[in-house]
Order: structure tokens, then sequence, then C-alpha cells
């Protein structure tokens, strides 16, 4: 990013990826990349490629990290296990973060 230099040009953190590559934390990782401002888009699946909330991963921790920084850009749920189907998780997923963010305020 920093290499092509270029306001429009950003990159992302993805949950599943970094939870499964990384030797950070994911909120550690918020932490550092948020505040440079190359970080345009968060995707909040677990690194057993189900939704959040249907693995390992604490997503509190994650949207918490979000939250210190004022992060208001893209937050999206990208699993790639569909158990049971697709709305199921979509549902489960939503009411999930949903829940997350009420209890951090």
């Amino acid at each position: 990013m920093r290499t092509i230099d270029h306001p429009h040009l950003r990159t992302m953190i993805d949950c599943s990826a970094a939870g499964l590559t990384e030797a950070e934390p994911v909120p550690d990782l918020i932490d550092r990349w948020l505040p440079t401002g190359l970080i345009a888009h968060v995707q909040v699946n677990d690194p057993n490629r189900r939704g959040p909330g249907q693995g390992e991963m604490k997503f509190a921790n994650v949207l918490a990290a979000l939250k210190r920084h004022d992060y208001a850009g893209t937050v999206a749920v990208e699993p790639f296990d569909y158990l049971p189907d697709g709305p199921a998780v979509a549902a489960f997923s939503a009411g999930y973060l949903r829940g997350l963010r009420e209890v951090l305020g």
C-alpha cells in the first residue's frame, strides 16, 4: 500500500486469514494498522471459515478494538462454510454481532 501510495487504494483485515497466519491476535493487528489509515474494510469471519460466533475466535475483542479507533468503515461477514445453510448463518452472525455491539455500547 505504501509503495503504491495512492489515496484511493487501501487494504483490509480478514479475521479468518489473520487468525490462521499472523502471530499477533487480530485485536492487536487492528490496534497497529487501523491508525495508519491503510485499512478500509474488516471481514469478521472465524478462522474455521464459518461466521462470527461459530468458532473459537472471540469477536468481542475485535469489535472493542474497532470501537477504540472509532472505525466507521465496512465490517463484512464472509463465511465459506454455510452450516446449516446461508440464511441461518446470516441470521446467527447478525444476531451475534448485534449483541456484542450492544454490550460494548
